[in-house]
């Protein structure tokens, strides 16, 4: 499978498909994704993990049509992106947030807590909290850095919070970040950010469970 440079190819798993036996690991379907566009079988897409956490792809021989592949997994979704260049993505579960506010100070502006306390009901304050912190979290990913360090150097203005479409992130100093939302499944918030110029996201579909891996793990 081939994925121009100016895409981002979007897959997903759902555990409540149906399918017999556990659901497979996040990066079994990391690997999986990856596999369909090397022509390899899964266990040999090689998987590191920087001081982050977050897992990388070793290309064997540095191939450069390795693409870049990012995971996220909330609930019972696993939603994996990849991209020709560096990419991020986050999903998360719509669900109640114990002491909003106290979350707030971890790594949200003045402006980013104001935006997110402003409505009087409590889902809508919640369903404003994971649309930003999914913002923040695919930055942070895209980048490979920690959400402790520099998610709150990642602000993002009321009108890019609030956005329904894709955005240039203003905060981005030497790096051409663009955003977008998901919004294919329903009871969750999803964000993903991906280096410029402006990309067209394609949603793949579901990703099957069943995988023969070999070779390197």
């Amino acid at each position: 499978m081939m994925i121009a440079s100016n895409e981002v190819h979007i897959w997903f798993f759902s555990e409540e498909s149906g399918s017999a036996g556990p659901p497979p690991a996040s990066e079994s379907l990391l690997r999986r994704a990856v596999s369909l566009y090397t022509g390899r079988p899964p266990g040999s897409v090689t998987l590191s993990v920087n001081p982050s956490g977050r897992p990388v792809i070793r290309p064997d021989g540095n191939r450069p049509d390795f693409p870049d592949a990012n995971l996220s997994h909330s609930g019972l979704l696993t939603v994996v992106a990849v991209s020709a260049s560096g990419v991020g993505v986050d999903v998360e579960r719509l669900r109640s947030v114990p002491r909003l506010k106290d979350v707030l100070e971890f790594c949200f502006s003045a402006g980013e807590r104001a935006w997110v306390l402003e409505p009087p009901a409590k889902e809508e304050r919640e369903l404003r909290f994971f649309r930003l912190w999914t913002l923040k979290e695919a930055a942070v990913k895209q980048r490979g850095a920690d959400m402790m360090v520099q998610g709150g150097d990642m602000v993002f203005t009321p009108e890019e919070a609030a956005s329904e479409g894709p955005f240039r992130g203003t905060f981005t100093t030497g790096n051409d970040l663009y955003f977008e939302r998901l919004f294919f499944w329903q009871g969750y918030a999803g964000a993903l950010c991906y280096e410029g110029p402006r990309k067209q996201v394609i949603l793949k579909g579901p990703l099957p469970a069943e995988s023969t891996e070999t070779g390197n793990a």
